[in-house]
């Protein structure tokens, strides 16, 4: 089952932390208000980096050049769960509108299978 990141909307800067694949890591979120957009920060639990400056944008996978474990064992994709607006997510839209899912290949491939199947994809 993908995770969903606990964003927060109308926040400019938060932390969180996650587990995903049974490893727990480091989140900072920053809207940046001259490029409007979000960016993530991703830490291993003891502070060392991963990824910097990783901008949210809908339709890709976040970090999809990064040789870490983590971006190559799953894929973060910014969605829309819900209705059909595709604007980029604005200061007050993530986490509602705008949600970021970890999904591992699995999963990836599973969606994909669903998909030329024609039966309709899980969550």
């Amino acid at each position: 089952m993908p995770i969903v990141l606990p964003l927060r909307p109308s926040i400019g800067n938060f932390e969180f932390r996650t587990v995903l694949l049974s490893v727990e890591y480091k989140f900072k979120c920053r809207w940046n208000r001259q490029t409007l957009a979000y960016y993530l920060d991703i830490r291993e639990a003891d502070a060392t980096p991963i990824r910097f400056g990783v901008k949210i944008v809908l339709g890709t996978y976040l970090g999809r050049t990064s040789t870490h474990p983590l971006f190559r064992r799953g894929v973060f994709a910014p969605r829309i769960p819900q209705g059909d607006d595709r604007r980029e997510a604005q200061f007050d839209d993530l986490g509602t509108r705008v949600q970021v899912w970890y999904y591992t290949n699995e999963e990836v491939v599973a969606q994909v299978v669903n998909v030329l199947t024609g039966n309709p994809p899980p969550p």
